[in-house]
């Protein structure tokens, strides 16, 4: 309705039934499980049963009367339109379009079968669209059908009858899938006549959204019926509507074909306006990218980075990634880290909120050569949940594994206030970022440079030392496995129950391949 109101400037009445099938079918005639009210058989009325047969007398009588209701506001909307065209709009288990004027299979197969095909002989008459186009056949598969109409905008959905195929039989017309066809029930029986057109459209599941979850009617089919209604309407109602399939798309970043956009590589969204997965917006363009990141379902039980210690320092943290470097091919450039900052269940909590803060990032090499760093600049704290915050690298060059000693690369974070994560689960070892001291032999001469505690002390990064990609050696690590340490570096986290519960924030790394 509202694409049609776009393409024609006018708004078509509509008349929407939301009940189940189960409960009532508003296109049969109003009785229970064989008679009408009247007296009638339903076999005689509605091709089958009448609208309700229920095992609850006193649901079926209710059921009854809202068929009669529904049935008594069509015919009012129906003499309001003053014969305008009533589509009465139904879904099929099939897969095609079915176009309901009331002429039965054998109908179409017998018509189909002459030479040259014609309805003439059988079904000038019976057509429920007699009253606008007076050639039968011209009306049920004729160039400006609305059959062929819609197979003009869906080229791919086998769509009956139309030029493409006029019957049901496949002995007569061989390229049709079923032998069955719905001929347009009791909506166009009762409320068509000689000078009232109707049609009845059976729309396949894949038009109606079925192929999602929960079911999203598809866009591409709105913009198809509508397209074809409206250049029905021009050839038989003297409509001047617009019939363009891809009226009113914007494909910012693709084409529009048969009223969908077909997305450039790397962009997604029904006007190809926004990013694809796996791709991040850059400069205005979305770049496919290499995250690196956590293992899936992972989360830290405590993340946390302190404005000082006892000797006045803050805090680092580093990460080690070694996955999926060797995909970069002929290098990868790194373009921003995200840290998680925020919790996103009751499970999670956090001191975000107390004071402003400032948080910096910075890539090395396994021979402790910095790569590039970032900052945020000062931050004021906002309130949200599952919020991972964007710290972008400049100058970075493009990594290779080939130039990292056993494919990895390593993430150092910091930042200017307490920055805490408290999780109920402990994470994987894998998934764990670890504090590092400085090396022992370049601050032996000078213990105020360390903490304490012996704890976790570090600078910005932009004067952080170096350090080599080696087993670890400190005493305080029980194995390589269990902690990424630096050779003359103390692989320690903060502890406040004797065991180590506090870990670097999560983080990702995107890259964008070369």
């Amino acid at each position: 309705r509202t694409d049609l109101t776009r393409r024609c400037g006018r708004s078509p009445l509509a008349l929407i039934l939301r009940v189940h099938r189960q409960g009532i079918d508003g296109n049969r005639a109003t009785g229970n499980g064989t008679h009408t009210r009247a007296g009638e058989l339903c076999t005689e009325q509605s091709n089958g049963q009448c609208c309700c047969h229920l095992a609850d007398h006193n649901d079926m009588e209710q059921a009854m009367t809202l068929n009669d209701v529904y049935h008594t506001l069509l015919g009012e909307q129906i003499q309001l339109g003053n014969g305008a065209l009533l589509v009465a709009i139904h879904a099929t288990g099939k897969h095609r379009v079915e176009v309901g004027v009331r002429l039965s299979a054998s109908n179409l197969n017998e018509g189909a079968q002459l030479s040259p095909p014609s309805l003439a002989q059988c079904c000038s008459s019976k057509s429920s669209l007699r009253a606008v186009v007076g050639d039968v056949t011209e009306a049920v598969w004729g160039a400006s059908s609305l059959g062929a109409l819609l197979k003009a905008k869906r080229p791919d959905m086998e769509v009956i009858p139309s030029p493409q195929l006029r019957c049901p039989d496949a002995t007569i017309c061989p390229d049709s899938s079923y032998s069955s066809l719905f001929m347009g029930g009791y909506n166009l029986k009762i409320h068509v006549s000689s000078s009232q057109p109707g049609v009845q459209l059976e729309l396949p599941q894949v038009m109606r959204g079925f192929g999602s979850d929960p079911p999203t009617v598809e866009t591409a089919a709105v913009k198809q019926v509508g397209a074809a209604l409206a250049a029905f309407l021009n050839a038989h109602f003297s409509e001047t509507c617009e019939a363009d399939v891809n009226f009113g798309l914007a494909c910012v970043h693709g084409q529009a074909v048969y009223g969908t956009c077909v997305c450039l590589t790397g962009y997604a969204g029904v006007n190809c306006d926004s990013c694809a997965d796996g791709y991040l917006l850059v400069n205005g363009q979305c770049i496919r990218l290499m995250v690196l990141s956590p293992p899936d379902g992972v989360t830290q039980k405590y993340g946390s980075a302190f404005s000082t210690t006892s000797s006045g320092k803050r805090y680092f943290y580093t990460r080690k990634y070694t996955s999926q470097l060797s995909e970069c091919g002929a290098g990868c450039l790194p373009l921003n880290i995200t840290l998680r900052v925020r919790c996103d269940s009751d499970q999670c909590h956090n001191d975000l909120d107390d004071a402003s803060y400032t948080v910096g990032v910075a890539l090395y090499d396994a021979a402790g050569q910095r790569l590039c760093d970032g900052t945020t600049g000062q931050r004021a704290p906002q309130a949200a949940t599952d919020w991972w915050l964007q710290v972008p690298l400049q100058g970075c060059p493009l990594l290779q594994s080939t130039q990292t000693q056993h494919g990895s690369v390593y993430l150092s974070m910091w930042t200017s206030k307490w920055l805490k994560l408290r999780w109920e689960q402990e994470p994987a070892l894998s998934a764990r970022s670890r504090g590092l001291q400085y090396k022992t032999d370049l601050y032996q001469q000078d213990p105020s440079l360390q903490s304490s505690e012996n704890l976790v002390d570090a600078l910005p990064p932009s004067q952080l030392p170096s350090w080599m990609d080696v087993p670890c050696v400190s005493p305080n690590c029980a194995n390589e496995e269990g902690c990424d340490c630096i050779s003359g570096c103390t692989c320690r986290s903060w502890t406040t129950s004797g065991s180590v519960n506090f870990y670097g924030l999560m983080a990702t790394l995107s890259m964008q391949p070369n």
